[in-house]
């Protein structure tokens, strides 16, 4: 789910739960039974933002139908407005910007804009099971995401043909399969991300639970009741599946082989968010109890080529971890922890006051960058701004990094202050021509959400500025001719 922070409820949206209540729902939530009951929130904890969950994914293989995008139902689209004009130093080849917005009665994907001046739709996508682009299909003009009819799907910009899988399971599929191989492991929903990896694979990522003792986890239980004796941690776990819906690789989060110790639970989240089951509402899928601290809120997967293992964003943590998959072999040991707290130095050579990313999305690595060991990442800065900083707003940041066991350092390479605060959803690119796009998908401007993008030159020059009259989770920019520049698969 798309359970994004601080103080904002969720709203019911049939079989997502991406949207957005008013506040003075804060307080109610779903009782064990089910029936709605007022739950006073801990001291100092924080709801969630919004939410998005499926149930059922298909993954992989992939054919193509013969259904146009033409064909399909159409949108009541976002306004749109260009706050900026592209520069002569814009990447105006990739003028196709590919959004998928969220709220209100439906999630629809925008291939939007003739042009980056012209924000006229090519087309829109907007199925009766409305469809939430979550990455890029490496190498092809193919995107994927999930609807909200459980299905994971791919759809190609280039013919116009929507593609669909094969294959589909069901979250109790997986959960046997995870126990006929013995694991103690339950999952509560597939989240956040679906992306292919080598091999004809799909990574994703789900949330499970645990009760611990406050005894023995103190901080978990700061804020609540002095009688509290246990509280509901959600946790994450990433999954690799085939073509067939097998289950691959897994990681628990709760279980992994040094998680105990680089990433214990008694590292409560840090801002303190929770998750609280909504009555009517889907937003968190808690099995143990109606409401749960939000431990990770993983938010993206990235592949790593040069060593097989994969990057993951870990919100409520501010940190970048990567996972010891190893192309399948690895044990899952987390490798190294980047953020603030972590295993790297930040060197922080252009001397920013706050140098270390926040809440952020989209962690990606760019091996085909100029520079060796560049990440790039939407640093939505809210412990930054909530803790240091109380007019920061959003930045996009790209870090050098270098991973060697003996240095292991970070630095900024780029840190683009842009001049707007998103405190929730975001995305970060490398364009064909080496300037940066980076998205805010939750910016409150005049009493609603909305999207804005900005693109910048290496040199920290804003060249692009785009807005929509609407939140959304992930843009990414295309050109209308080749495939979108890929992140190494």
């Amino acid at each position: 789910m798309f359970c994004e922070k601080k103080n904002t409820a969720f709203a019911r949206e049939r079989n997502t739960c991406i949207d957005f209540m008013i506040l003075k729902a804060y307080r109610r939530a779903v009782s064990p039974r089910g029936s709605g009951a007022d739950i006073a929130l801990p001291k100092g904890k924080r709801m969630k933002r919004t939410s998005l969950r499926i149930t059922v994914i298909a993954l992989a293989v992939i054919v193509s139908t013969g259904v146009t995008l033409a064909q399909t139902q159409k949108c009541h689209l976002p306004g749109g407005t260009v706050n900026l004009a592209p520069t002569a130093d814009a990447d105006v080849n990739q003028g196709v910007i590919l959004t998928t917005f969220v709220g209100g009665s439906t999630v629809q994907v925008l291939l939007a804009t003739q042009s980056l001046t012209d924000l006229t739709h090519k087309f829109s996508y907007c199925p009766t099971n409305p469809f939430v682009f979550t990455r890029v299909i490496p190498g092809t003009n193919e995107f994927m995401g999930f609807s909200t009819n459980q299905i994971a799907q791919t759809l190609n910009i280039g013919t116009g043909n929507t593609v669909s899988t094969v294959a589909s399971i069901t979250v109790a599929q997986i959960n046997q399969q995870l126990k006929d191989k013995g694991l103690q492991l339950s999952l509560d929903d597939v989240n956040h991300e679906s992306v292919t990896i080598p091999g004809g694979l799909t990574a994703l990522i789900s949330h499970n639970e645990k009760i611990v003792a406050c005894s023995e986890y103190p901080t978990q239980c700061t804020g609540y009741p002095a009688h509290q004796t246990d509280v509901d941690i959600l946790g994450d776990a990433v999954l690799v599946l085939d073509s067939s819906g097998n289950v691959v690789w897994v990681w628990d989060a709760f279980t992994c082989p040094n998680c105990s110790t680089v990433l214990p639970v008694s590292r409560a989240a840090i801002l303190g968010e929770l998750c609280v089951k909504m009555q009517d509402s889907r937003a968190c899928p808690l099995q143990l109890a109606p409401i749960a601290n939000d431990w990770l809120h993983s938010n993206s997967i990235n592949y790593d080529p040069s060593d097989g293992n994969l990057v993951v964003s870990i919100r409520s943590q501010d940190w970048v971890i990567k996972l010891a998959y190893q192309d399948g072999q690895g044990d899952g040991h987390i490798v190294w922890r980047l953020g603030k707290e972590g295993d790297f130095t930040m060197l922080n050579t252009p001397g920013i006051q706050f140098p270390w990313f926040s809440h952020q999305h989209d962690a990606q690595v760019w091996r085909e960058a100029p520079t060796p060991g560049t990440l790039s990442l939407f640093d939505n800065g809210n412990t930054r701004k909530a803790l240091l900083d109380p007019l920061a707003t959003s930045r996009g940041q790209v870090l050098v990094i270098n991973e060697a066991p003996t240095v292991m350092t970070a630095d900024i390479l780029f840190n683009a202050i842009l001049p707007t605060y998103a405190d929730a959803y975001g995305t970060a690119q490398l364009l064909n021509n080496g300037n940066w796009w980076f998205w805010g998908g939750h910016i409150l401007y005049k009493g609603q959400h909305v999207s804005q993008g900005f693109e910048y030159t290496p040199a920290e020059q804003l060249v692009y500025r785009v807005t929509y009259n609407r939140a959304s989770y992930r843009s990414n920019r295309f050109t209308t001719i080749a495939p979108f520049m890929p992140s190494p698969q």
